[in-house]
């Protein structure tokens, strides 16, 4: 099951913080605090600790006391399949593209190819 509420929160962090996202690394020490891809704050905003809070970048969080990757332990949190979380999480994807990306997971609908909602936001941008 799909947990909206933590898409919602992440997307809105990732709006409101632009400074704070960095769709290429998990997790990364920035001078303002910790920029983060997708994956990366779905983990800090589901509880999830990273291993090495003040290492300059890192891949991986404790879940229920175990070291596991970022990306597996937020597509754990978010109740997505593995195609979803490799779609919403890859590191090309924009802000304009993820904000497309939750609003249909968060309306239940399947993700599209990375094309059409590339496509969709340039349309944005130049209109």
């Amino acid at each position: 099951m799909r947990n909206i509420p933590l898409l919602e929160a992440t997307m809105e962090h990732i709006t409101r913080f632009p400074e704070l996202h960095r769709q290429d690394w998990y997790f990364q020490e920035v001078p303002c605090g910790t920029a983060c891809c997708f994956a990366g704050r779905a983990c800090i905003l589901g509880g999830l600790k990273l291993k090495a809070p003040n290492a300059t970048m890192s891949s991986q969080v404790y879940m229920n006391g175990k070291l596991v990757y970022a990306d597996w332990a937020a597509e754990k949190l978010l109740g997505l399949s593995h195609r979803e979380a490799a779609h919403l999480f890859c590191g090309q994807n924009t802000r304009a593209m993820l904000r497309l990306m939750v609003d249909d997971l968060v309306n239940g609908r399947k993700l599209r190819d990375f094309n059409s909602y590339k496509q969709e936001t340039y349309r944005e941008y130049v209109s």
